[in-house]
Formats: structure tokens, C-alpha cells, sequence
């Protein structure tokens, strides 16, 4: 199916592009990986598009201060190959290297995949972990969003009526992280996803972080297996009561590929496989 018909317009700055989204008629696309799909099944039919990909401020990967901006332009492949994201988050260059195959990589965004919240997607709980933040603009105003308040559901964001993500903040976290998904393919949508920071100090965790995906509220901090852990000796079996008990109060996405209660099974066995590296000495 072909979409319906729409103008397009290629603006090169932001306040073009900002001036045109402000009427709520037309729809921005970046890299189109979502976007032009649900177009063609007339999923949705925006009267015209704002193709952002000659706005080079939406492209920039730098680091300021302690924190690390990746505009919202920058693929997925840039953030795999990026020296910068290397040196300062790798845990994000590995949550965009299991995303799609390498055209969609080279093709799909970062603030594109946030943008359209799909609960599957991979840069959620990790930056979720990370404690970043969204920088949202629109012609009047710029505004901060913490990630922990950008998702409110599948396919549901912080973002209003002519706004436009901008970049995405990420504070500097020093130590290491492991990112685990669980798909039938290497290329396909989460059916489990975790990432975890860590710091190993003495032979103790310090300052760990648990966050789970492919959830229809949106990404979800483990705390209380954070906590039981945190200070402790490498024990999995410490936190197991506890790691039970809450992804069990989960609520993972419920589909064609898997239902809520399988997912929950691949959870903990993702967390539980992850902790118990962590005891052997792998990753530290």
C-alpha cells in the first residue's frame, strides 16, 4: 500500500523546522524506520513531512563538562563507531549494536527511536540506567525532560504539539556495564531486555543499576534488587527472593511474540545469568 498524499519539505536549521511543525499539521521524520511504514498501511496520514536530516546542530556527538550530548539526528551505527561514545559510555555503543541489521542502523536515530517509544526498544532502559536526560525545544521554549518522565507508555511520550526532541544528555558513569537481549533473532524487537551498571570495589558492588525493557509502561529500574545488592558481597542468591518478587510485578509487553508471563521468565533468567557472570568474575 502506498501512503496517502503529503508535501515535504527539507528544511537546513531548527527554527525552520520549528516553524513548520508549529501548525500540528506536519509530522517530523528522521530516519523513517517507523515512520514511513505506518504511513504506507495508512496508520497514520500527516498532511506533510519535516525531513530533519540537513539540520546539522541535530547531528553533533559531544562531550560538555561531565556529560555526553548526542543530538537527535546521530544513527545508530554513528553511536556504534563513535570514539567519543566509546572512550565515554560504551554501554551505549553496545545497547545500538543489536538494533535491526546495518541498514536499518545506518538509516534509524536516536531521537527517532525515542521519539516513537516503541516499548521494545533498546536505548530505553539503557538510558534509563544512565540517568539521562531529553532535551525537548520547540519555537518558545527549551525544556529538560529526565528519561525516568519522557516514556509514559508504549508508543506515548513527554513530547507536545510542536516540539522536537533535540539531543539526548548522559552523565558520565564511571564503571562498567553489560546490556543482555533476549530476541529470536539478533535483528528483531526485545522479548527481554536488561541493561546493568556496576561498579566492583573491593570485591563489593557499588552503585548498581538494574533496568528492564520491552515493558508496556515503559522502562523500569529493578530498586529493590539495586538495593539488596548494593554494598554486598557478589551473591546472586542474595537477591533472589527479592529479584522474584519483583519481576513479578512487572507488566512486559503481551504480544504475537511472546506472552507477559513468558517474558517475565526471560527476564529473571536474564538478570540471574547476569548477576552470576558478575560473581565469576566476568565483565570486571
Amino acid at each position: 500500500m502506498y501512503p496517502s498524499n503529503f508535501e515535504y519539505y527539507r528544511p537546513s536549521n531548527l527554527n525552520e523546522a520549528l516553524e513548520l511543525l508549529a501548525n500540528g499539521e506536519c509530522r517530523p521524520i528522521a530516519g523513517g524506520q517507523s515512520l514511513v511504514p505506518l504511513m504506507k498501511l495508512r496508520i497514520v496520514a500527516p498532511k506533510c513531512l519535516v525531513d530533519l536530516g540537513r539540520i546539522e546542530s541535530l547531528r553533533t556527538i559531544a562531550i560538555e563538562g561531565d556529560v555526553l550530548k548526542v543530538g537527535a539526528m546521530v544513527t545508530h551505527e554513528e553511536i556504534v563507531e563513535s570514539q567519543i561514545i566509546e572512550e565515554f559510555s560504551p554501554v551505549l555503543a553496545l545497547t545500538a549494536e543489536s538494533i535491526g541489521d546495518l541498514q536499518v542502523r545506518n538509516r534509524g536515530t536516536i531521537g527517532g527511536s525515542l521519539a516513537h517509544a516503541d516499548p521494545s526498544a533498546n536505548y530505553l532502559p539503557t538510558l534509563l540506567a544512565l540517568e539521562a536526560e531529553v532535551v525537548v525545544v520547540s519555537p518558545l521554549a527549551r525544556r529538560v525532560v529526565p528519561m525516568a518522565d519522557f516514556v509514559k507508555g508504549p508508543y506515548t511520550t513527554d513530547l507536545r504539539q510542536g516540539e522536537l526532541l533535540e539531543a539526548v544528555m548522559i552523565p558520565r558513569y564511571r564503571g562498567r556495564g553489560i546490556v543482555e537481549k533476549f530476541a529470536i533473532r539478533k535483528a528483531d524487537f526485545a522479548i527481554g531486555l536488561v541493561t546493568m551498571l556496576y561498579k566492583v570495589i573491593e570485591g563489593k558492588l557499588d552503585d548498581l543499576r538494574l533496568a528492564v525493557g520491552a515493558l508496556a509502561t515503559g522502562p523500569v529500574r529493578l530498586r529493590k534488587v539495586e538495593e539488596k545488592l548494593r554494598g554486598g558481597e557478589l551473591n546472586p542468591k542474595a537477591a533472589e527472593d527479592v529479584l522474584k518478587e519483583e519481576v513479578a510485578l512487572l507488566q512486559p509487553v503481551d504480544d504475537i511474540h511472546g506472552g507477559a508471563e513468558y517474558r517475565r521468565r526471560v527476564i529473571f533468567t536474564l538478570v540471574k545469568r547476569m548477576l552470576e557472570g558478575l560473581a565469576r568474575g566476568e565483565g570486571q
